[in-house]
């Protein structure tokens, strides 16, 4: 691995994972409009399956995220999967959560593409 990549995934890697640093990305958008993203909300997640991928498992990952208590419906496109729940995105917990969807998807050949929600105004933390 070239020098400049390997130093690239080593600060990728540091103090958070790349999934928590677009969830904070996502957060900041939030807080801009006066959402802290304590509340309760509905959150959409989507989920690709890569190229070259069995595409008999996409049922499998959809029961599998169904008996996790989420919605699942067909994605628009690529064969994708959308999938929800209502829940705060604020804090580690909901950090640990999309970490463990983005390395569960991984393990199955899929990509976990992130979340989107509603902007809830309230009372700022």
């Amino acid at each position: 691995m070239p020098r400049g990549e390997a130093m690239f995934w080593k600060e990728w890697f540091r103090d958070k994972s790349h999934r928590t640093n677009e969830n904070h990305a996502v957060r900041d958008v939030l807080r801009r409009n006066g959402d802290d993203g304590s509340a309760i909300r509905h959150v959409v997640h989507y989920a690709y399956p890569r190229s070259g991928i069995d595409p008999s498992q996409r049922g499998r990952i959809a029961a599998d995220l169904s008996s996790q208590g989420f919605k699942v419906r067909d994605a628009a496109s690529n064969d994708g999967l959308v999938f929800e729940h209502h829940r705060a995105v604020a804090g580690r917990a909901f950090d640990d959560l999309t970490d463990e969807l983005e390395s569960w998807f991984e393990k199955r050949g899929w990509e976990y593409d992130g979340w989107e929600c509603a902007v809830v105004r309230g009372k700022l933390n």
